[in-house]
C-alpha cells in the first residue's frame, strides 16, 4: 500500500496564521462498539519544565522537519506545534518498536502520559484569553463507528488534548466523512484552511483520523505604516528581481536584534510581547541554501540567545501571504527520518489505539497531511510581524542604526516567548507568489 500525506504552509490572516494536521490509521474491520467520550477537564497550567521540555522537543523535530521538507524551490511554511500535537496523541497509541521510533522522530521526553499532560496544559496556556493575541487550538478523533476503541487511548485523548471521539462511517461512504473532517478543519481555522484532506485521502479502509487545528491572530507591538509601504525590488531564490510591497519601520521601533556568522536575525514583538516572530536573514544575496543546510537547533537556540534587546534598527520587510492550493506529503517523510514502522500495515503496533482478535485487522498510519497558512502586513500576522516606516528626518540619526533590509529569501518562526515553542516556521523565497 502506498502511505501520501500532505504538508501545506500555514499561518493565519492579518497577521495571523493557521495550520491543520491530520494523522489516517488504517485496518481492517474488528469488534464492534461504541465508546462515550465525556466534555473535557479544566487543565492546571504546565510546569515551567514540562512546557519547555514540550517546546524544545517540537522545534528540534521541527528543525528535522524542515530540512527534509526544503528541497523543493518556493515559499515554505508548516507548524511544528501542529504536527507534534497531533502526532503525540498518535504516539500515545503506539507500543513496541513502533513507539521507540516515533519518540525518537518527535524528540519527546518521558512517558506518553507526560508528553499528553505536558501538551495539553501547554496548548491551554497559549489559548490564554487574557493574552491581547488570539490564540486557537482544537484536536478531534474521527473514528470509524464500528470498531471499539481502547478505552484509556480515549480517556487520555480526550483529558489531555481535550480532543472528543466522532463516529463516522469509512466503511460505507468514506467520501462524505473527508467532507465532513475538511468541514471541522476549515471551522476552527476560521476558513484559512480549505480542504486538508484530498479527494483520495480516505478509503474504506480508513479507521481513525487524529486532527489537531491551530489559528493565531495578532496584531504587532508596533505596526508597520501604511505610508511607509511602496514597491522595491526583491531578488527571489530563482535569481529573478521582482517588485513587491516593502515595508519600513517606524521611528518608534526598536527590535531584539544581532548580527553573527553571516546571519542577521530580527524579532518583532507582537502585542503584550508574549508571542514574537523571528526573521533570519543571511548577508549573501544567495545564501539561504547554506544556512539551511546549517540550520539546527543549536544554532537556532544560540542565535535567539544573542539577541539585543531594544535596538533602533532601520527594517525593510516585505508583505507575503503563503497560501499553497496543494498538500504536501509527510508519511514518506516521516518514515525515512526514521519511524517507518508506524506505516508498515504488516509490524506497526497500535493495539494501544485498537486491539482486534485478528493481527491482520491492526491499526498502522497510512497518511499524515499537514496544511499552513500565512499572511503578514503592516498591522500584524496571524503570525507576527513589526515594522518601521523610515521617515525622511531620520538619515541623520540612521548613521548609527542596524540595518535589516529583507530585499532576499529568509526565514521565518513564530514563536511563543515563555517557552521558546516554534509555532510557525518557515522561508520566503518570493513574496510576490502565494
Amino acid at each position: 500500500m502506498k502511505y501520501r500525506g500532505s504538508v501545506l504552509p500555514f499561518l493565519l490572516s492579518l497577521f495571523g496564521g493557521a495550520a491543520v494536521a491530520a494523522v489516517t490509521l488504517s485496518g481492517s474491520a474488528g469488534c464492534s462498539g461504541t465508546i462515550p467520550v465525556s466534555a473535557r477537564p479544566e487543565l492546571a497550567p504546565p510546569t515551567p519544565a514540562e512546557a519547555q521540555s514540550f517546546a524544545r522537543g517540537s522545534n528540534a523535530f521541527g528543525v528535522d522537519l524542515y530540512k527534509n521538507v526544503a528541497t523543493e524551490e518556493g515559499n515554505l511554511a508548516f507548524s511544528p506545534a501542529s504536527l507534534s500535537m497531533a502526532l503525540a496523541m498518535t504516539w500515545g497509541g503506539a507500543k513496541g518498536e513502533t513507539a521507540d521510533e516515533m519518540k525518537r522522530v518527535l524528540h519527546f521526553e518521558g512517558s506518553a502520559e507526560e508528553v499528553a499532560g505536558a501538551a495539553g496544559r501547554l496548548a491551554s496556556q497559549l489559548e490564554d484569553p487574557a493574552r491581547p493575541v488570539t490564540f486557537q487550538i482544537a484536536n478531534q478523533l474521527f473514528g470509524e463507528a464500528s470498531i471499539k476503541l481502547e478505552q484509556p487511548f480515549l480517556e487520555r485523548t480526550r483529558d489531555a488534548f481535550g480532543a472528543p471521539l466522532v463516529q463516522v462511517d469509512f466503511l460505507g461512504n468514506f467520501a462524505e466523512a473527508r467532507v465532513d473532517i475538511n468541514e471541522w478543519a476549515a471551522a476552527k481555522t476560521h476558513r484559512k484552511i480549505q480542504n486538508l484532506i484530498p479527494e483520495g485521502g480516505l478509503n474504506a479502509d480508513t479507521r481513525l483520523v487524529l486532527v489537531n487545528a491551530l489559528y493565531f491572530f495578532g496584531d504587532w507591538e508596533v505596526p508597520f505604516e501604511k505610508e511607509g509601504t511602496y514597491d522595491a525590488p526583491f531578488r527571489t531564490g530563482a535569481g529573478e528581481v521582482k517588485s513587491t510591497p516593502m515595508m519600513h519601520s517606524p521611528d518608534n521601533g526598536s527590535y531584539s536584534f544581532v548580527a553573527k556568522d553571516g546571519v542577521k536575525l530580527l524579532s518583532i514583538p507582537y502585542k503584550g510581547r508574549a508571542m514574537s516572530m523571528l526573521f533570519l536573514l543571511p548577508d549573501a544575496i544567495d545564501g539561504l541554501p547554506a544556512l539551511e543546510n546549517s540550520l539546527s537547533l543549536e544554532k537556532l537556540d544560540g542565535l535567539v540567545g544573542a539577541l539585543e534587546k531594544d535596538k533602533r534598527v532601520v527594517v525593510s520587510l516585505p508583505k507575503f501571504e503563503i497560501d499553497p492550493q496543494n498538500s504536501l506529503s509527510l508519511d514518506k517523510v516521516l518514515s525515512r527520518m526514521g519511524m517507518p514502522t508506524a506505516f508498515d500495515e504488516r509490524k506497526a503496533d497500535f493495539t494501544a489505539i485498537f486491539n482486534p482478535p485478528a493481527v491482520e485487522d491492526r491499526l498502522h498510519i497510512e497518511k499524515v497531511f499537514h496544511k499552513a497558512f500565512l499572511k503578514l502586513d503592516e498591522k500584524g500576522t496571524e503570525a507576527a510581524a513589526a515594522s518601521a516606516v523610515v521617515m525622511a528626518k531620520a538619515t541623520a540619526a540612521a548613521q548609527n542604526d542596524c540595518e535589516f533590509t529583507a530585499d532576499h529569501p529568509f526565514l521565518f518562526v513564530l514563536r511563543d516567548e515563555s517557552t521558546g515553542l516554534a509555532v510557525f516556521m518557515g522561508r520566503v523565497s518570493d513574496p510576490t507568489v502565494k
